[in-house]
């Protein structure tokens, strides 16, 4: 009988429809031509978004996605870990990530991460873009 109950209780857990909370949330305004800088990596390297504002849900709080790469909560490849590539550039190596919220708990939305490491001839862009608009695999070759 005590089995009976326990695999109940088992099974009512993992059909209860249990959702996690995802990792990163967008807020704030999206920019339809601007980017902000959320993220200074060094000095070659930046995180731009299309949005103003992108948190992190560290176990139930929500911090800065800056704050969150600071103090190594997370990295860019942690983010990257979850997204599908899309595609690869002929710049000299830059990727395009693509994430749809079907896939896992990464974000509250479908977006796009191009991590940039286009050659000399190409601008030498080695930045990181996060937004929703295909128009973010434009900016690794400036």
């Amino acid at each position: 009988m005590k089995k009976k109950i326990l695999f109940l209780v088992i099974f009512a857990f993992l059909m209860c429809g249990c959702k996690k909370e995802p990792m990163l949330v967008f807020q704030g305004q999206r920019l339809e031509d601007d980017l902000v800088e959320l993220y200074q990596i060094n000095e070659n390297q930046k995180v731009y978004s299309m949005y103003t504002e992108i948190k992190y849900n560290d176990h139930g709080k929500e911090i800065d996605l800056k704050e969150a790469l600071e103090n190594n909560k997370i990295t860019i490849d942690d983010i990257i870990s979850k997204m599908t590539l899309h595609d690869k550039a002929s710049d000299g190596g830059s990727l395009w990530y693509q994430y749809e919220t079907k896939d896992n708990n990464l974000a509250n939305m479908n977006f796009i991460l191009m991590k940039c490491d286009s050659n000399e001839g190409n601008g030498n862009n080695k930045n990181i873009y996060i937004g929703d608009d295909e128009k973010l695999t434009y900016y690794c070759a400036n």
